[in-house]
């Protein structure tokens, strides 16, 4: 549902072009998908969204290597819900921003709030469930940064209305990106054919091409390239054909294409495809309820991706 949010509709369309909070759980996906997710498509700018690690994560390790690779990509950092324990130090030194919420009494929030700001002072200090204007008052002068609460505004619930593309329109376009060599033009023609895809591909486009003006969906294709328009086809048939699947293996999907990149790194372009590929399709089996046979044949995969499906 987040992942179609943003590629139909656009994360600035979704904040009204404010920065957007977005914590790792409402990716869907935990820490050793995160990234994943954030690489693919650059669905999420770095200058569009501040990623939040929660606080009642147990593996710090992998937060502070998953921290500190993304923020060498631009992205930025909150630790939310920050609960004064010893253990986040490590992370409290790479974030950009720190999230309490307000504690009774009022006096305990204040005193964390002069703490953090003393010890870093570069450091954003963000408090939330602000209900009156005596708190706000009191944390102001205490040095916090940003508030939310209800005595600025309540949430609101956006209503979006969402197109969801054919599955067998998913399915052929799957089919062409299972090739080894991608066919723009019939990749353009199945395209065309569906308003929700059109749409989506036109709003990725709009993110990746910065002030360049679309004119076509043959100059949009051909902009993204080959490797993006792959990326897009894939994922995107993971979160349609998986639908009223357990989200586990649109993960499990994700994790096993990265896994078998990065393995083959020093590969040539091509093989590197076919690996992200049978990453992929390694869950279509459970997703459309059929063997791999069946998936294999009806793809017309290459021998390659045969191999490694089947484990030969």
């Amino acid at each position: 549902m987040f992942f179609d949010a943003i590629l139909l509709h656009g994360l600035d369309k979704l904040t009204n072009n404010h920065t957007a909070f977005i914590n790792l759980s409402t990716l869907g996906f935990n820490l050793s998908t995160s990234a994943l997710i954030l690489e693919l498509l650059n669905l999420i700018s770095p200058k569009q969204a501040v990623i939040e690690v929660v606080e009642r994560t147990e593996e710090l390790e992998d937060v502070t290597h998953f921290v500190s690779e993304m923020k060498k990509r631009g992205y930025t950092f909150a630790l939310d819900d920050y609960d004064g324990d010893e253990k986040w130090q490590v992370v409290l030194e790479q974030v950009d921003y720190i999230k309490l919420e307000v504690e009774e009494p009022l006096i305990r929030t204040v005193l964390q709030a002069k703490k953090l700001k003393r010890k870093y002072p570069r450091t954003k200090i963000v408090v939330e469930r602000i209900e009156d204007n005596n708190v706000f008052k009191q944390l102001t002068e205490a040095g916090v940064d940003y508030f939310q609460g209800y005595f600025f505004s309540k949430p609101e619930m956006m209503s979006l209305k969402n197109i969801s593309p054919t599955k067998m329109v998913v399915l052929e376009l799957l089919k062409l990106a299972s090739q080894s060599d991608l066919d723009f033009s019939l990749v353009q023609k199945k395209v065309e054919k569906d308003l929700s895809l059109t749409a989506r591909i036109l709003k990725l486009a709009n993110g990746v091409c910065g002030n360049t003006q679309i004119s076509s969906l043959t100059q949009t294709i051909i902009y993204l390239g080959e490797n993006l328009v792959r990326q897009f086809i894939t994922v995107l048939a993971l979160s349609e054909l998986g639908q009223d699947k357990p989200s586990e293996l649109t993960k499990l999907g994700l994790v096993r294409a990265k896994f078998i990149h990065l393995s083959l790194e020093g590969q040539n372009q091509q093989l590197l495809n076919a690996g992200y590929l049978v990453g992929l399709v390694s869950v279509l089996d459970a997703v459309l309820d059929t063997d791999i046979d069946h998936i294999i044949s009806d793809f017309k995969l290459s021998d390659v991706c045969k191999d490694g499906l089947l484990g030969n």
